[in-house]
């Protein structure tokens, strides 16, 4: 057998080596860490791991075409522009942050493996008492900024549950990942490997995500 193995940790590194099987059974020995690794049949012919993906990554260039928040006490009213803001209301999403990155890069394809995505904000200012839960959804379906409202994605039309709200025409139902926002002027990290790895793919639909929070404000 062919095993092609890419060591994940600090600079990705792409090795490869043969091992034989006992009674159907193959044992490989791997170092602490992260890795791919590629199993080929004697006979077959094994799979190319790009050196260029991997040894030298070309990192996905993200930029924000669309940001905004969106507002249950003002519904018409549209922020792009404004800070982003998240807030809960008697236990209940109040302001929603609806945010959408391109991706571009010169390796990228359906093919690309996402080593790590991360969405990375800064906090100004916190008054959640107690801590904010902050979870990220994937949306379900197009948006613009400019129109965007508590009660209407874009011009002449209606979210399916105000806020963004309705699964699964809004958004997913499960979050990405989640965050406890408990002070401001700090950075708040969130994973969204898997979820870019599913827009590359086109296994799910890029119309970015939202960051809404569960608990009491």
């Amino acid at each position: 057998y062919t095993v092609d193995q890419v060591t994940l940790d600090v600079a990705p590194q792409i090795s490869r080596n043969t091992v034989g099987s006992d009674n159907g059974v193959i044992t490989y020995d791997l170092t602490p860490g992260d890795h791919l690794v590629w199993l080929t049949p004697p006979g077959e012919t094994p799979l190319s791991p790009s050196v260029a993906a991997f040894v030298n990554p070309d990192p996905i260039s993200n930029t924000v075409t669309q940001d905004t928040y969106i507002y249950a006490q003002l519904p018409l009213s549209n922020y792009e522009g404004r800070n982003l803001n998240v807030g809960v209301s008697l236990d209940l999403p109040e302001q929603n942050t609806l945010i959408r990155f391109t991706l571009t890069g010169q390796n990228l394809s359906q093919d690309a493996y996402v080593i790590a995505a991360d969405l990375n904000l800064e906090a100004k200012s916190a008054t959640n008492k107690p801590p904010l839960i902050v979870e990220a959804y994937p949306l379900n379906r197009s948006w613009q900024a400019a129109y965007a409202t508590w009660w209407r994605p874009t011009t002449g039309e209606l979210w399916t549950l105000s806020g963004a709200e309705n699964v699964p025409n809004d958004r997913d139902g499960t979050p990405t990942d989640r965050r406890l926002i408990g002070t401001g002027d700090r950075r708040y990290t969130w994973d969204v490997g898997d979820l870019v790895q599913s827009w590359l793919e086109g296994t799910h639909a890029n119309y970015g995500l939202v960051l809404r929070g569960i608990g009491t404000f």
